[in-house]
């Protein structure tokens, strides 16, 4: 990097010329205008070569959004009306009752366009959005058409009758595309298939290198001068092809080398689609974080839990291997029964993907593991690395995923097998199926809040530029570990067994990427040669990090106790487990948050919420404190019924034995009405309008006969009889001491 300039609303503010080693740089003291600020960062390298980057911060004097709006859908179909629900966290501070809460819609730039588009309200009105009354979360439901292609943009005003300017949310965007028919969509793939077949379906067919480069140049030109193309490009590397139709469909072609028999072939190309998923619950979820800036609000997110915070999040694990089978017996994800096995620490280990057994759905739970292995083929489409599966693209698949093809979170697939027959000769071999990639913004969509998770990303080319791995770490992740180039599968699998090892034993990432490195060597030719072993690339793949260099597997404190960081490092059981800032009068007793698991509150219709953390307890504890307040609608008529809704939380040890710290239920507590929570009087949706609670107590319970131990702490509520009348638990400030 030469030089560095940040701009702000079209005015140069700074200019730097001095950098980081890996070329980073930070801009100080740099002020902020009221209202929307459009920032324009510009960076120029040694060869005069400019990148810039942009983003909208808005500075808001009086009230604090503590999320982004978030809608219910990010896509929707032309010509059709669409629904959507949309709902924000706000600070409730004095003035905001008397405030009118409005959505409208924006420009890219959020100038907005037109009139108010609905007002959101924080009623508890499952019909509105809106699940909890009075928790700080406005909701509307709202409703929109459009006639052509493109992205929308929507923001959260607040319009204040006492201040003279109103304050303006983050934006929230939805992408509209046309809608194709199966028909369109066979057509489409028919011509991409017909065309490729053209160039390269005489398989066993060989070439030389400048023969092979002419080919694919061709055909290259070929789909560009195709008049059902928008456009085609070959990649710099010359590796892929990527094809975009003027029907919005994108497809790309790959090229990947095969290395030798011996465990050397080159991780760089089915399954039948299991269908989308859709929540039941119509509230969008909410991730609490600054998205405008005030610098008034008494209410501050913390992004530090502790001192301890260099620990993933999760004490769960996924692996994925899409081509298990081709890459056996040299799979990346082979270590992953190094963890499977772990028991310092233990984790609950998911079973590993392999093959046909893995598609697109489970790359959308990534969020829920505090270790995420992926090993799989990598590709470069528009400069930018992808992750190959192999899941088929049929004409129903496609449809199916349709929305994210054309917002370009999913690519429809080809692969070209290369196989070296000397020295400049190549066999090629064209796949026969059409498969699904995932591109970086699949993963930001997708992966929703990471928890300080470890990323082993085994494919080529993963870490080779920083957008996917970005990608991971906007979501959430400690760290990432991969390949800046194509990796052959021998050196990948020798140094992820390696490198697990060495973070079971309790070592950093840094180190344990270290430690991999100087047993296999600094990159996979230097292992080729080690090992006697041909098809290393003439730029060699180096096993890299990116993130937090200091991240552990081990947990040895409690983390996020006072819920300040959302869920992060808490697990649960997938039941209806959120953290706010209040609930109508009820306010935490620590801090800002406070948990709150239910039986089902509002749109939700799960009967049990449990969430859990394990962790290392210190040699010298003695006691764990938290507080805790049962909130229900059972009482008063219903105690000593059937309809007993229970509260309970246990300590478990390594050999899954329990002690119980606390236990409530509607026929054993004692319960104190709450009046006027709602308009209506009532706590929840459905039930009646009555709510009562425990109040909060405060727990304080001797563990000493534990210390040194590995542990869990899990807080449990479910329904007994029905789900007609919601219970929930709010929880807060657990520490060990």
């Amino acid at each position: 990097m030469n030089t560095a300039t940040i701009s702000k609303n079209g005015e140069i503010e700074q200019s730097i010329s001095e950098f980081g080693e890996g070329g980073e740089f930070n801009f100080e003291n740099f002020q902020l205008s009221v209202g929307d600020n459009h920032v324009l960062v510009s960076g120029i390298d040694i060869t005069g070569e400019e990148t810039t980057d942009s983003i909208l911060i808005t500075y808001n004097q009086n009230y604090d959004f503590l999320s982004s709006p978030e809608l219910s859908e990010n896509t929707a179909v032309t010509e059709e009306q669409a629904g959507l629900y949309l709902s924000i966290a706000i600070d409730v501070v004095e003035g905001l009752d008397n405030a009118d809460i409005q959505l409208y819609e924006v420009t890219e730039n959020g100038e907005t366009i037109g009139d108010k588009l609905a007002n959101l309200l924080d009623d508890g009105d499952v019909g509105n959005g809106d699940d909890i009354a009075g928790d700080g979360v406005y909701s509307t439901y709202f409703s929109v058409t459009k006639s052509e292609p493109g992205r929308a943009y929507y923001r959260v005003v607040i319009a204040d009758p006492d201040l003279e300017v109103n304050e303006f949310s983050s934006l929230a965007e939805v992408y509209f595309y046309k809608n194709l028919s199966d028909e369109e969509i066979t057509a489409t793939s028919d011509d991409f298939d017909i065309t490729v077949d053209s160039y390269f379906g005489d398989s066993g067919e060989s070439f030389s290198s400048s023969q092979l480069d002419s080919k694919i140049s061709q055909l290259a030109d070929d789909f560009a001068s195709n008049e059902s193309v928008e456009s085609a490009e070959l990649s710099e590397d010359g590796s892929s092809i990527n094809v975009l139709y003027n029907n919005g469909l994108k497809f790309s072609l790959y090229f990947f080398e095969k290395g030798s028999s011996q465990g050397s072939s080159v991780k760089g190309a089915p399954r039948n689609n299991v269908g989308l998923k859709y929540p039941g619950k119509t509230q969008p979820d909410i991730s609490y974080s600054k998205y405008t800036y005030n610098p008034n609000t008494v209410s501050a997110l913390i992004t530090d839990v502790s001192d301890n915070a260099n620990s993933i999040g999760k004490y769960s694990a996924m692996a994925i291997s899409p081509f298990y089978t081709e890459f056996s017996p040299k799979d990346g994800n082979d270590a992953y029964t190094l963890i499977e096995n772990s028991d310092s620490p233990f984790f609950n280990a998911q079973t590993l993907l392999k093959d046909s057994d893995s598609g697109i759905e489970d790359f959308k739970n990534l969020s829920d593991f505090g270790v995420v292995m992926i090993s799989s083929h990598g590709a470069v489409f528009q400069g930018e690395p992808i992750i190959m599966t192999s899941q088929i693209a049929d004409s129903t698949s496609i449809h199916d995923y349709l929305a994210d093809i054309v917002a370009g979170r999913i690519l429809v697939s080809q692969a070209v097998e290369l196989t070296g027959n000397g020295e400049d000769s190549h066999t090629v071999s064209l796949s026969t199926q059409l498969t699904f990639s995932l591109t970086h913004d699949f993963i930001s969509e997708y992966s929703g809040s990471m928890s300080n998770s470890l990323v082993y990303l085994g494919i080529c080319h993963g870490l080779s530029g920083n957008v996917l791995a970005n990608a991971f770490l906007g979501a959430g992740a400690g760290a990432i570990v991969g390949y800046d180039n194509s990796v052959l599968s021998g050196y990948d699998y020798d140094v992820i067994q390696t490198f697990i090892n060495h973070m079971l034993d309790g070592f950093t990432v840094s180190e344990s990427v270290d430690f991999a490195k100087s047993e296999h060597g600094e990159n996979d030719a230097i292992w080729a040669e080690n090992n006697s072993i041909s098809g290393a690339s003439d730029e060699p793949a180096e096993f890299v990090m990116l993130g937090n260099p200091d991240l552990i597997l081990e947990r040895f404190s409690l983390e996020n106790g006072s819920f300040e960081s959302n869920l992060d490092y808490w697990d649960g059981n997938g039941g209806d487990s959120r953290v706010i800032t209040q609930l109508s009068s009820l306010v935490p007793p620590h801090e800002s948050f406070m948990a709150i698991i239910s039986s089902g509150l509002g749109s939700v219709d799960d009967s049990e919420s449990i969430i859990f953390q394990s962790f290392t307890l210190p040699d010298d504890v003695q006691l764990i404190h938290f507080s805790y307040n049962v909130v229900s609608e059972e009482p008063m008529e219903w105690v000593g019924s059937e309809f007993n809704d229970q509260f309970r939380v246990v300590l478990i040890d390594a050999s899954g034995n329990e002690v119980e710290l606390a236990y409530e239920s509607i026929n054993t507590s004692t319960w104190i009405e709450i009046v006027g929570s709602q308009s209506d009087g009532g706590m929840f949706d459905g039930g009646d309008s009555t709510a009562f609670h425990t109040d909060w107590k405060l727990i304080d319970f001797d563990i000493s006969e534990f210390a040194g131990q590995s542990v869990t702490i899990q807080f449990r509520v479910w329904d007994v009889g029905d789900s007609a009348y919601d219970t929930a638990a709010l929880i807060d400030n657990i520490y060990i001491e």
